[in-house]
């Protein structure tokens, strides 16, 4: 018997060996699929764009007027403004917090400096450990990081000094150019077939092949396999911020 069980040996690593390459295989064509575009991809103007997680329809009209870049009446830019936001999904979340935090920097940096007003924030979310925060920890090399009791790995945070003066009033004077140019910016992505992805608290995300992103997030979006965590985890994999995600999963419609 245990003879027999040495001369199948080897045939059972085989097939081992075989299950993890095809697995490997598996994941890696996955990973490629969706980096390659399909037919719809190949088509002139094929880009498409979400705006704080709805996806707005072509054609687009992108352009600047009255100080305003607008996509489809949907204004994107204002000048002198920061990107539009939508109302916080829920003003007691994580959100809020981190809204809060960014504003007490702006503070304490003009009062104790950079290396203390970063101490200070990690207090202040250090204080609020419970039902939301898990930790808070400075990574000298790769910067601010929050662990949230409710996400799945950590939520970085980027602290830098506020603008002076003299820098806010140069943006203020050459504003309108600024917007031309990412109107320019955006026209030319979606004729290169980008999916685009705006919103303010995620900044800007480009992808290539559009059509191939849309039907994953769709397919995400509308399975009755996934609990609602699971999709906000496989979302922000593909648009890179949880703030894109949990806009999409409210605010998307069925293709």
């Amino acid at each position: 018997m245990k003879g027999r069980t040495n001369k199948f040996w080897p045939f059972f690593v085989l097939i081992l060996l075989m299950l993890g390459y095809l697995s490997g295989f598996s994941q890696a064509s996955e990973k490629k699929k969706y980096h390659e575009p399909d037919s719809a991809d190949l088509q002139e103007g094929s880009g498409r764009i979400i705006l704080n997680g709805r996806l707005l329809e072509p054609p687009y009209e992108i352009n600047v007027e009255n100080d305003t870049l607008n996509i489809n009446n949907h204004i994107w830019l204002s000048k002198g403004e920061e990107p539009t936001q939508v109302k916080d999904i829920d003003p007691e979340s994580r959100y809020g917090m981190v809204t809060k935090a960014l504003d007490s920097f702006a503070t304490a940096y003009k009062q104790v400096g950079y290396d203390s007003a970063i101490n200070l924030m990690l207090d202040f979310f250090n204080k609020r450990r419970g039902d939301l925060v898990d930790s808070a920890y400075f990574d000298e090399h790769y910067g601010f990081f929050i662990k949230f009791r409710d996400v799945i790995g950590p939520h970085g945070i980027w602290f830098e000094p506020p603008k002076t003066e003299r820098e806010l009033q140069w943006e203020k004077q050459h504003q309108d150019s600024i917007l031309i140019k990412e109107a320019i910016k955006l026209k030319k992505a979606v004729g290169n077939g980008n999916l685009i992805i705006l919103g303010g608290k995620g900044g800007q995300i480009y992808l290539g092949n559009a059509q191939k992103w849309l039907k994953k997030i769709n397919k995400i979006v509308n399975s009755d396999e996934l609990s609602r965590e699971e999709k906000l985890v496989k979302l922000s994999g593909i648009v890179m911020h949880e703030y894109h995600a949990q806009c999409i999963l409210q605010n998307w419609k069925s293709k």
